[in-house]
């Protein structure tokens, strides 16, 4: 008697396995020059994106400058602030419409911000915020959770040193948020969504004897694990300008590097101007170009390069 075959579609079917078809992948694009500096179209929408770096590094403006360009895309943007360097004025200098998207400047700690995510993704799953949506952290590392802090009766606070709560915190919400987000990239969602974090780095010590510091981004590496695209921002130069005798500053030029990309693997690194409104790669000229379409502002102005001068 012989051996009956093996059918593979009937065991397939006893396992009664949801069909997922992935969906067309989307993304926030962005001006030619970051794209090629990403080695993709921009941030992509179903993943999450990690920008870390040192204070004064543009992380923000590129935040803005991503924010500015889904709205022209129909990507509804929700913005986390947490940081209280915001300025309105700033992001609409950078094309960014407020009143066009949701802009949250009420979370206090790291619980609260990962909530408010959930919620967001929730409305957006049930219809209730029926657009693709990308979310906005800035930024995961300059807020602590729920137990680094006790507000006291008499308006003042108590500090508890919770670096490992942070990151076991940031950890804990992430394993269910990354997986809620990746879900959106199925046709099993109606709507995208995104999550692009900003974050702070620290300086870890040398390894060994004239080693060199090494600058990592804070809570943990959960942050890394769950992103698929991570980059690195390093101001290079400080751009002043000498304007009726008075030395201006107006902007840095900033290295942007991908360390991580699950996405097409490519990585690439550039340098770019970043100014109050906008941001382009820092090419021969770059800089005179933008004084002469500034003329009004800047008119005869001297432009200065310096290396910068430690953190602000």
């Amino acid at each position: 008697m012989g051996k009956k075959k093996f059918d593979l579609d009937a065991f397939k079917q006893t396992l009664e396995l949801a069909p997922l078809e992935e969906k067309d992948p989307k993304y926030i694009v962005l001006k030619p020059e970051l794209q090629a500096c990403l080695g993709l179209p921009g941030f992509p929408m179903g993943d999450i994106v990690e920008i870390y770096g040192d204070s004064d590094t543009g992380k923000s403006s590129l935040m803005l400058e991503a924010a500015a360009s889904a709205q022209k895309q129909d990507i509804f943007p929700v913005c986390i602030i947490v940081e209280k360097k915001y300025r309105e004025d700033r992001a609409i200098a950078m094309g960014f419409d407020p009143e066009n998207a949701i802009v949250n400047l009420k979370c206090k700690t790291l619980e609260d911000v990962f909530e408010f995510c959930d919620s967001i993704i929730a409305s957006v799953n049930k219809g209730k915020l029926p657009y693709d949506t990308m979310i906005f952290i800035d930024s995961i590392g300059s807020i602590n959770c729920r137990a680094a802090r006790i507000d006291k009766k008499d308006g003042t606070t108590e500090l508890k040193n919770v670096h490992q709560q942070n990151a076991k915190v940031i950890s804990e919400h992430l394993m269910v948020l990354s997986d809620k987000i990746g879900d959106t990239r199925y046709n099993t969602s109606n709507h995208y969504v995104g999550l692009v974090m900003l974050n702070h780095v620290y300086v870890e010590p040398p390894k060994f004897p004239g080693g060199m510091p090494t600058n990592r981004p804070r809570g943990g590496k959960k942050i890394k694990y769950v992103s698929s695209l991570q980059i690195e921002t390093k101001k290079k130069k400080e751009l002043s300008a000498i304007v009726n005798g008075n030395k201006v500053a107006f902007g840095i030029i900033s290295q942007i590097n991908v360390k991580k990309n699950h996405i097409n693997s490519v990585k690439n690194s550039g340098d770019f101007v970043i100014t109050k409104s906008h941001i382009f790669a820092n090419e021969p000229g770059a800089i005179d170009d933008y004084k002469k379409e500034n003329r009004d502002t800047w008119g005869e102005a001297i432009i200065i390069q310096e290396d910068p001068q430690g953190d602000e």
